[in-house]
């Protein structure tokens, strides 16, 4: 069985009220007074709660910028190696190439006299 605590005083002023009784006693004041203080409490606390998590989720935002950004520098270098190793490899490519046609008439010049 569980145990359910009874209604705050609130809950028979609303109800008085509902019946058309509009007369409220000092002491449904002060109840109404107390819980509408709890109330404020409890929405005080959620709002500094969630001033907290807004600026940790701020600071991880940030963070997150700031590696986005090496991330993209280191990308940009890689990119750039890559297009400077291509360089040098059309280069290469190009002087044996370049080697093979020298190479070709003293080849052709030994095969024709021989040694």
């Amino acid at each position: 069985m569980k145990f359910t605590p009874p209604p705050p005083p609130i809950i028979g002023i609303i109800i008085k009220g509902e019946k058309g009784c509009f007369e409220i006693s000092l002491d449904e004041i002060s109840a109404l007074s107390h819980y509408f203080n709890l109330m404020l409490d409890k929405i005080k606390k959620l709002i500094i709660i969630i001033k907290q998590q807004a600026n940790t989720l701020s600071g991880i935002g940030k963070e997150l910028t700031s590696h986005m950004t090496e991330t993209s520098s280191a990308v940009n270098n890689i990119d750039s190696a890559i297009q400077s190793i291509n360089g040098k490899v059309i280069n290469q490519s190009a002087s044996v190439t370049e080697t093979n046609a020298t190479m070709e008439p003293i080849t052709l010049n030994e095969q024709i006299w021989g040694d």
